[in-house]
């Protein structure tokens, strides 16, 4: 499965497609993205993308309200262009290892709201 990390800014919100690798660490799983560098853990895979999902809606709700989560993406290597962001380059070594030790990879849409 190809990375297609993306964000595309719309009218009132925002689309967000976001790869989690799921990877087991000890007795725990750990979901995380490399893109937004946001991870979660739990006892099971699914607890883990479960626990992932509710960390990058708090994530993105308290960025939001900040005015915080453009200066977070682009200070992470996102780049704006073209009313979308693009994520930035991950090294190939970084990405074929994290595929290695995934349980698991998922990508989630996340869509959020952009007031006035």
């Amino acid at each position: 499965m190809g990375l297609v990390n993306k964000i595309i800014q719309m009218k009132n919100s925002l689309a967000l497609n976001i790869d989690i690798f799921v990877v087991k660490e000890d007795k725990y799983f750990v979901a995380f993205c490399p893109a937004l560098d946001l991870s979660a853990y739990a006892d099971t895979s699914k607890k883990a993308l479960e626990s992932f999902k509710t960390e990058v809606k708090i994530f993105l709700d308290e960025t939001h309200k900040l005015g915080t989560l453009e200066k977070y993406l682009l200070k992470n290597g996102w780049r704006l262009q073209q009313s979308k962001y693009e994520p930035p380059k991950q090294s190939i070594s970084k990405i074929e290892r994290l595929h290695k030790l995934a349980a698991k990879q998922y990508n989630q849409k996340v869509n959020i709201p952009i007031c006035c």
